[in-house]
């Protein structure tokens, strides 16, 4: 998955591979922001969530992670 704008941010889902449990997934949210100063994009917040069954569904829930942090903050 690539990055996507939401609320003025941009958040990734990505599926970190547990091998301790089988071959689980760990779902995990990065929310980035733009700098205009810096002409470039900086990471603000990085959440790990829950680990799942599969990698699509690690990928889903992170962006599900970033959206619940920013609908939380605004």
């Amino acid at each position: 998955m690539g990055m996507e704008p939401y609320k003025g941010f941009l958040i990734d889902g990505s599926a970190i591979p547990t091998f301790a449990t089988g071959f689980d997934w760990y779902s995990q949210g990065t929310i980035f922001r733009t700098s205009r100063r810096l002409d470039s994009i900086v990471e603000i917040k990085r959440i790990r969530g829950p680990i799942v069954v599969s990698k699509e569904a690690a990928e889903e829930r992170g962006l599900k992670l970033c959206k619940d942090w920013i609908d939380k903050l605004l």
